[in-house]
């Protein structure tokens, strides 16, 4: 019998050595799946454009509104749930429903104007992917890859003349070169633009109202309290001006950091897109929403002082 049982141990052992590798080998893989639009429509109180299509996609892919670029890191999702825009937009069967934010789509805001201007993006589905949806993206650089690589067609999206309407009622910042002096060279004037991040918008005002300046450009300086770094970006939650009360999600792609890393208490001040309000889970599963920006400048004076925001 004891000879018995010495054969059977090792037959076991590879038994559910086999059962193991067999189990790892099942683990779900990403995938990308092409769509089919079948409607865009303008929201009337928002002017986001809403898309409905199907696709061949698993229920539960997610849907990605993507303008297409040869490097990864320029590729941003501009997709919502129609339930908030710290969701992702989801296949069931078979059909999807999203909303696409003109503003953040179109990017460029001498745009902004211009009733029939186009902007060409790829809507794609994205199955067993986990990363949640943060501004302002939510795809790292392997799915835009994927992306790329499924070779979708592209979508056409036209700017309506009540969107740019609406878009005048924010007055958001658009080129106002044609009522300067003509001495002023474009390249200058698109200099000055580029620079002009508003530093008159509180905390409260953006605080409680996110829609009103979602797209605008802003700058903050404040406390670095965490930082989560992968491949691609580094998160930072930051108490404005000190004020741990008043928090801001910031995200930066790792090029403008360009090789440096910030580290928590230090003193920074971020310029960027502010990009409405951000959602995540506290590690006590409690669902938190702040304010967030997409940065695309930081300048790091290191740690804090003791007595900053006293």
């Amino acid at each position: 019998m004891k000879r018995r049982t010495l054969f059977a141990l090792p037959v076991v052992l590879m038994a559910l050595l086999a059962l193991l590798f067999w189990g790892s080998s099942q683990k779900k893989t990403m995938k990308v799946y092409t769509t089919k639009v079948t409607s865009i429509k303008v929201m009337p109180d928002d002017s986001d454009w809403k898309i409905t299509g199907t696709t061949d996609a698993p229920d539960g892919s997610k849907i990605a509104v993507t303008r297409l670029s040869n490097d990864p890191l320029d590729m941003e999702n501009f997709s919502e749930g129609i339930d908030g825009e710290e969701s992702w937009p989801k296949v069931k069967n078979g059909k999807f429903t999203a909303l696409v934010d003109p503003i953040e789509l179109v990017g460029d805001s001498d745009n902004y104007t211009k009733v029939g201007y186009t902007q060409k993006a790829a809507v794609v589905a994205i199955s067993n992917y986990s990363k949640s949806k943060s501004w302002p993206d939510g795809l790292t650089s392997k799915v835009a890859k994927a992306i790329n690589k499924a070779n979708p067609k592209t979508v056409k999206f036209t700017l309506s003349s009540s969107q740019v309407k609406y878009f005048d009622s924010l007055d958001l910042d658009v080129d106002d070169s044609s009522d300067k002096s003509s001495s002023s060279s474009s390249s200058s004037s698109s200099s000055s633009k580029a620079k002009n991040y508003r530093t008159d918008v509180s905390y409260d005002s953006l605080a409680r109202d996110p829609k009103t300046y979602k797209g605008e450009y802003l700058q903050y300086t404040g406390e670095v309290m965490q930082v989560l770094e992968d491949d691609s970006y580094t998160d930072l939650r930051i108490a404005v001006n000190g004020n741990y009360d008043d928090v801001l999600y910031v995200e930066l792609d790792n090029s403008v950091l360009h090789g440096k890393r910030i580290l928590e208490d230090d003193l920074v001040t971020v310029k960027g897109v502010s990009a409405g309000i951000i959602s995540y889970k506290a590690t006590s599963g409690t669902k938190i929403s702040i304010p967030g920006l997409a940065a695309t400048e930081i300048t790091d004076s290191g740690t804090a002082p003791d007595d900053y925001g006293e």
